[in-house]
């Protein structure tokens, strides 16, 4: 199996609402950066980079749940490096998976401030791992993804 067959036999449908569901929005936030979030998390892309984490995750042992909450914190991370990546001082592009970039429709800071609720949620999804760091510094990097959110 080739590696686009591989990626093509992965169905993006559950990542797509981890993705959409996995920020969850109290309803204080200001206006303009709640339609900030939306916006983003509106357009997922193609979603390939959580589906390949995903099966390795599990092919390693890692449960389910885990291996997609891991997936998820890494398109998180992406998708604000995106933005970041779309400002003004940087690419300053205008269009991002086929729709405005956050930044023309809400601002340098409203692109910022999404990106940084992104970046904090992905912490929150692999907060997990941090139990890494308590094994010796001798542990194969296939042993950490066998380990199980404690």
């Amino acid at each position: 199996m080739s590696t686009t067959e591989l990626i093509d036999s992965l169905a993006a449908e559950p990542f797509e609402e981890a993705f959409s569901s996995g920020l969850a929005l109290p309803g204080t936030l200001d206006p303009n950066f709640e339609d900030a979030l939306r916006h983003v998390l509106s357009n997922p892309g193609s979603l390939v980079r959580p589906r390949l984490v995903f099966q390795m995750a599990t092919a390693y042992g890692m449960e389910s749940g885990d291996a997609q909450d891991l997936a998820v914190a890494l398109e998180y991370f992406h998708t604000a490096s995106l933005l970041f990546d779309d400002l003004p001082c940087m690419d300053n592009a205008l269009e991002r998976r086929g729709a405005p970039c956050t930044h023309v429709v809400f601002g340098e800071d409203g692109a910022i401030l999404t990106a940084l609720a992104l970046i904090n949620r992905a912490y929150a999804h692999s907060s997990f791992l941090s139990y890494c760091y308590q094994q010796p510094a001798s542990l194969h990097s296939i042993k950490i993804l066998q380990l199980r959110r404690i």
